[in-house]
């Protein structure tokens, strides 16, 4: 049963004394840690069941995790010619996709087999899940939707035997920054550097909408009601909508704020409506959503990369450049832990995903680490 939280009336944004994290700790605070590439890891992802994590590496490998198996010892990787920079499962986590510059390899994860592979002659960039029920009712019909920056298309692919090209929509923007999926729908955004998103017809990748926004998007979530809210470049917070062929932007957050935002989340029920917004200066906002107006604020010494809400929205997550994860009470602003790396650690990417009352938050590195953290940390009994 999801917990009640009691939303106090609103007052003045509440800032925090800035919170300095001992970068030389001498103790680390994961559950697992284990140098499992050469080079430093860039990517990584937690499947939708959590029984698998992969993660890319600029070693030219891409290494996935059965982590009912271990937590260290791989149960698959890819070869590739490049950094493997993008990684996504697909939402019933029967697959998972590796992009490495020219190449795209899925892994079927119910079928021991050699990974599908495609080659291209530009690099890809990004990939995004669709899963889309098929016409008799027998199943799903998996495509996946990637991008190539140099040739400026939208190509989407369906997964059978092989990796098939179905589609492709040619556009004029600079390179993305962004894709995003509400499951569900027939309509996939994209966001671009030059501060445009469009929408596009999942099924022809046909040309819905465009829309210009104040500043580019750095990060994108879907509220409940299916309004997209986007993380600006510019320190704003971007409310988009999309109807059929139309499309709106409203924007909200702290004027004086113009450091680049790097992460969003966004928590919705009857009780509370919550979103909050890190940058690279290492600042978190919290937003009563029913208000848009600030909450609190949170502040350390370096980028917040990733958030995650709890279920209730009682707590927020939050991982740093420098490896560390804090909780955050939503309510009061205080930290509740902080799970810290071992000495500054340059991190590069985290994953977090939410499992009955646990969480589970994967950090890689530039010492070529996967970092497991879990919360409320395991106590041997």
């Amino acid at each position: 049963m999801e917990e009640e939280i009691d939303v106090q009336d609103e007052k003045e944004e509440f800032e925090a004394d800035v919170y300095v994290p001992n970068l030389n700790s001498t103790y680390e605070s994961s559950l697992v840690k284990t140098r499992i590439h050469e080079k430093d890891v860039v990517s990584v992802a937690i499947s939708p069941n959590g029984k698998w994590v992969a993660t890319g590496s600029c070693d030219d490998f891409g290494c996935l995790f059965n982590l009912d198996a271990s937590y260290k010892v791989p149960h698959a990787s890819v070869q590739a010619n490049e950094s493997v920079s993008d990684i996504s499962f697909s939402p019933d986590s029967r697959f998972v996709a590796f992009v490495a510059a020219t190449d795209i390899f899925v892994i079927d994860l119910e079928k021991p087999r050699p990974p599908m592979t495609y080659t291209h002659v530009a690099e890809f960039s990004l990939a995004q899940w669709l899963t889309v029920p098929n016409n008799d009712g027998s199943g799903f019909q998996y495509i996946l939707i990637s991008t190539v920056p140099l040739e400026n298309m939208v190509v989407s692919f369906e997964i059978t035997n092989h990796l098939e090209p179905i589609g492709h929509h040619f556009h004029s923007h600079d390179e993305p920054s962004n894709i995003c999926y509400k499951p569900g729908s027939d309509v996939i955004l994209i966001a671009f550097k030059d501060d445009n998103v469009i929408f596009l017809d999942i099924y022809e990748l046909r040309l819905l909408s465009t829309l210009k926004l104040r500043s580019f998007a750095t990060d994108i979530v879907i509220g409940s009601s299916g309004e997209y809210y986007a993380s600006l470049y510019d320190g704003q917070v971007a409310l988009i909508t999309q109807s059929e062929d139309k499309c709106k932007a409203a924007y909200f957050g702290d004027p004086e704020q113009d450091i680049p935002t790097s992460c969003i989340a966004v928590h919705q029920s009857d009780t509370a409506s919550f979103l909050a917004v890190g940058n690279l200066e290492g600042r978190i906002q919290i937003f009563n959503l029913r208000t848009q107006s600030p909450r609190f604020s949170f502040a350390t010494t370096s980028s917040i990369l990733s958030l995650k809400f709890n279920r209730s929205g009682s707590l927020l997550f939050a991982g740093s450049f420098t490896g560390h994860f804090f909780i955050l009470d939503v309510m009061s602003g205080a930290l509740v832990d902080c799970l810290y790396a071992m000495h500054d650690i340059s991190t590069f990417a985290y994953d977090i995903k939410l499992f009955d009352e646990n969480v589970l938050a994967c950090a890689v590195n530039a010492k070529g680490e996967l970092r497991y953290l879990i919360w409320p940390p395991k106590v041997d009994s």
